[in-house]
């Protein structure tokens, strides 16, 4: 199982990101940080922490959100890869939800999961984003709009390494 966190001037967030990932129920997993050229502390905060779960990738300069999850998706090493943005945060309960679901489920090459938005303060700006589960439903609504949230995502690496 793998975290991807793609960073880049995130020095007010990252940190209470880490501490969301690393307070996971389900804990066997390594997280990708890949710093996108960030000229605030984010690097240094994230070098703070000390667990041996955390590998961080350096861009040779900014390159963009797009250069970045590919640069990390090419680090990890998961059966699952789930994505996070440097200023969300992850439920404790995600990764074991999402792999219980992607376990029991081997014809499913993607899961996601209601999403609340919330301000620089932590304050609730959004209630739950409730999830379309039906297929049929999420393909029809891909066709007008992107519906899906990075930060709830959690994919098969092996379907990535199909379309890449």
């Amino acid at each position: 199982m793998s975290f991807l966190i793609p960073l880049y001037n995130a020095e007010q967030y990252i940190a209470d990101t880490l501490e969301s990932v690393l307070a996971q129920t389900y804990q066997n997993f390594e997280v990708i940080i890949v710093d996108d050229g960030s000229v605030d502390r984010s690097l240094a905060i994230v070098q703070k922490f000390k667990d041996y779960r955390i590998k961080v990738f350096c861009n040779d300069r900014n390159r963009g959100i797009a250069y970045t999850r590919n640069v990390g998706l090419s680090h990890c090493e998961g059966v699952y890869i789930a994505l996070l943005d440097d200023d969300d945060l992850a439920l404790n309960t995600r990764l074991e939800k999402q792999v219980a679901f992607l376990e029991n489920h081997p014809d499913i090459d993607a899961v996601g999961g209601n999403a609340q938005w919330i301000d620089e303060s932590g304050k609730i700006i959004r209630d739950k984003i409730e999830v379309i589960s039906e297929s049929d439903t999420i393909r029809m609504f891909l066709l007008f709009r992107n519906i899906l949230n990075n930060s709830e995502m959690t994919l098969r690496r092996c379907t990535i390494e199909k379309i890449r």
